[in-house]
């Protein structure tokens, strides 16, 4: 993957969107966080339903096109970095 790719996680405390997060850092790949505050209503907001029009987080984007739910997210950030620890089955 070109070091050039831009990934933002939509982030919401609490959420569902923390493994997304665990694996971002766990691959060291640069990301940016923007959190989403749930509790005011945020993921209902023009702007963030213009990056998820179903209004649920997460969302990774990558150069600006969302993936969305976290297995989608998890199996692209596997699939776009298939060398990492991500991808390996422990052995016992």
């Amino acid at each position: 993957m070109s070091p050039a790719v831009s990934l933002k996680l939509y982030f919401a405390p609490g959420s569902s969107a923390f493994a997304p997060l665990i694996a971002l850092e766990e691959l060291g790949v640069r990301y940016d966080v923007h959190p989403v505050d749930l509790a005011a209503g945020e993921q209902r907001q023009p702007a963030y339903l213009k990056v998820n029009p179903r209004g649920r987080v997460p969302t990774l984007t990558v150069d600006g096109e969302p993936v969305t739910e976290v297995l989608a997210i998890l199996t692209y950030l596997a699939h776009a970095y298939p060398h990492s620890a991500l991808c390996r089955w422990p052995t016992r």
